[in-house]
């Protein structure tokens, strides 16, 4: 069975390590049939981006000359910031929410002080009218 070109990428992915030859068996697959269509676009951009993210390292050597132990702690630091910059996006999304919050709380007791004040002023008009019928009445 030939290999898909997303599972190529998943395999260096996966090792995180892309030699020359395999960049150029990489293009191969791409321009296989002479033009590139969207499934093959797509895997051009995801590893350029795994590629310039450093989540996947270009080497010219064969991949036993690469010192894996580097590679391994470079792709754990990646890893652990990305793990941080996700946990602060959170927090402040939940910063937002809370904020959001509190400000259409804030206009929900708004919008009923102002309701309140409405009704009390149409029941001070209405008592109003009612003395003043009960005064012309009595006069």
């Amino acid at each position: 069975m030939e290999e898909t070109l997303s599972q190529y990428v998943d395999k260096i992915i996966e090792d995180g390590i892309i030699t020359t030859e395999e960049h150029e068996q990489f293009m191969e697959l791409v321009h296989t049939d002479g033009k590139i269509d969207e499934e093959e676009s797509a895997q051009l951009s995801r590893i350029f981006q795994l590629i310039s993210s450093g989540k996947v390292k270009v080497v010219d050597k064969e991949r036993d000359n690469v010192d894996r132990e580097k590679l391994e702690a470079a792709k754990n630091e990646l890893l652990q910031a990305e793990e941080e910059d996700r946990k602060k996006h959170e927090e402040l999304h939940a910063a937002q929410i809370a904020k959001n919050s509190s400000e259409e709380e804030l206009k929900r007791k708004q919008a009923v002080n102002q309701k309140v004040k409405e009704v009390v002023k149409e029941q001070e008009a209405g008592r109003n009218k009612i003395n003043e019928y009960f005064a012309k009445r009595n006069s």
